[in-house]
């Protein structure tokens, strides 16, 4: 089992095609608003990426739905090093201003995270255009930027067959971290008449 997809070779995948939905969507928004932060995947950590994921969801959730899958995705790309960022041609190092970028991009993640999980065509489809409540949504990306990125690399790599105190400590973060992004989330996911425009 992957984040998204059953099999690790489609979760990397799936992955994969939701991180260059959201970077476009970056992109795009760098345009039209002068924002000079260029950010470029590190495709060679995308499998252990997936692989964090996976662990937690096996650990820690015992039948993982949809929301709960997308959190873990939000979840383990804030505490990731997936990006490379740079501006004005040089390499920006600066922890915070990664994580508020993670932030920021997290809506791109959940919208594109739910192509995968659609109900029914004939009910209509998701959408998430960000958390309405201003106060809230601030929250939420307060919360974001204070994930921590040693709760992943304690996770990764490890015997599956005997885990330390340490990762199962890291275990049991992430997990309560996923179910705070699961009820930050899950006000603002609406069902929406209509075809998904693919």
């Amino acid at each position: 089992m992957g984040i998204l997809a059953e099999s690790s070779e489609d979760d990397v995948k799936a992955l994969t095609w939701v991180i260059q939905v959201s970077l476009k969507a970056w992109a795009d928004y760098c345009v039209s608003s002068g924002e000079t932060l260029q950010v470029d995947l590190n495709e060679q950590f995308v499998g252990d990426f997936s692989s964090a994921g996976d662990k937690v969801l096996k650990a820690e959730f015992k039948d993982p739905n949809w929301i709960d899958r997308i959190a873990t995705l939000v979840v383990v790309v804030n505490c990731s090093t997936l990006f490379r960022m740079s501006r004005n041609g040089k390499p920006v190092r600066d922890i915070r201003e990664r994580r508020e970028f993670l932030s920021k991009i997290t809506t791109a993640f959940v919208q594109a995270a739910l192509y995968y999980y659609q109900p029914d065509k004939t009910q209509g489809h998701y959408v998430f255009e960000g958390i309405g409540n201003d106060a809230i949504r601030h929250r939420f990306f307060s919360f974001l930027e204070r994930l921590d990125s040693i709760e992943i690399t304690t996770i990764q790599p490890s015997n599956p067959d005997k885990r330390s105190e340490k990762e199962i400590h890291a275990m049991r973060v992430i997990s309560r971290d996923v179910i705070s992004v699961v009820n930050f989330l899950t006000p603002d996911i609406k069902l929406v008449p209509g075809k998904l425009v693919e």
